[in-house]
């Protein structure tokens, strides 16, 4: 579905938002449609394999810029923050942010790159915003015990993780085939017993405690293939500006593990385009109301970027 401009795309939140009445919409802006919507540490197999690894090296060059922060989560949102690979996804719960970085190309956010301005032009895609619905995922306080576990699996060598994975596609197949098995509830019971007997999931369980010392011997199979949205502490003047929150993937992603999406089948979006020709309108809309680059990254290089290109124009 695409929009022209400004009032179009409320409406269509408007619409989304009385469809989804009491629950929280939380969205992400793409300046080319084709981007995924997938953390980073997903994207490539080298990240990927190394998550642990370049995590615990940036803690150990820069320990004193994590000194704030309260938990393993926090330390990944600084990473991310930053521009290192990890399991979260930046999103926001202002429709507006995400239209501007939906809207908002290469060219815009750097104008005096000296790029060729026609070449540009051509190159230039659709955007989206992509709107995460409330059946999808669950919003978490940076604290609970959830978001905990979650963050837990960046300390988990690659080795482990895929153990745990590998284990937990077993189990489900394993119990799913026992026939004395005829509800729900005793499926759950049958695959919570099988899934904690490993020893990997021993490690992860005792690694986990560093961050939940109370954390019982079980956990929840289930708990690890979510994706939950997680609203930070407001430490950074960007996440309060941006009402900037989280996604927060588990072991899954249904972007580059579509054999798996028996986890996540309850995971869907709603997706709104922009067209090329109208982002530049739609950018102009929004200033009016001040989402502007200036607002969202308060700077005093970004300021001095605005005064230059639009307050004598």
């Amino acid at each position: 579905m695409y929009v022209k401009n400004l009032s179009e795309y409320i409406t269509q939140i408007s619409n989304l938002n009385n469809n989804f009445r009491g629950g929280q919409l939380f969205f992400r802006g793409h300046r080319d449609r084709k981007f995924k919507a997938e953390p980073s540490v997903f994207r490539e197999d080298r990240w990927k394999k190394n998550e642990r690894e370049m995590l615990q090296r940036l803690l150990a060059m820069q320990p004193h810029d994590f000194s704030r922060d309260s938990s393993l989560f926090e330390w990944l949102a600084r990473a991310q923050h930053y521009g290192l690979p990890t399991r979260l996804l930046d999103v926001t719960r202002n429709a507006l942010v995400a239209l501007f970085f939906a809207c908002e190309d290469e060219s815009d956010a750097d104008p005096a790159d000296g790029s060729n301005r026609g070449e540009i032009k051509e190159r230039r895609s659709a955007g989206e915003v992509i709107v995460f619905l409330p059946d999808s995922v669950q919003v978490e306080f940076y604290d609970s015990k959830t978001v905990a576990l979650l963050s837990s699996l960046a300390s988990l060598s690659d080795t482990v993780r895929e153990s745990i994975k590998d284990h937990l596609l077993n189990c489900r197949e394993k119990v799913g085939r026992n026939q004395n098995i005829q509800s729900q509830e005793s499926f759950d019971s049958a695959l919570l017993e099988a899934f904690n007997k490993d020893k990997s999931v021993k490690a992860f369980v005792a690694l986990a405690r560093r961050q939940l010392p109370t954390l019982e011997d079980s956990i929840d199979p289930d708990t690890l293939t979510k994706i939950v949205a997680v609203i930070p502490r407001q430490l950074d003047v960007r996440i309060s500006v941006q009402s900037a929150a989280f996604l927060l993937f588990g072991l899954f992603s249904p972007e580059s593990e579509r054999r798996k999406r028996f986890f996540l089948e309850d995971f869907s979006t709603q997706e709104i385009y922009i067209s090329p020709k109208n982002k530049a309108g739609i950018l102009s809309e929004l200033g009016y109301i001040g989402i502007s680059r200036e607002y969202l990254f308060p700077s005093l290089e970004n300021t001095a970027t605005q005064i230059k290109n639009s307050l004598f124009a």
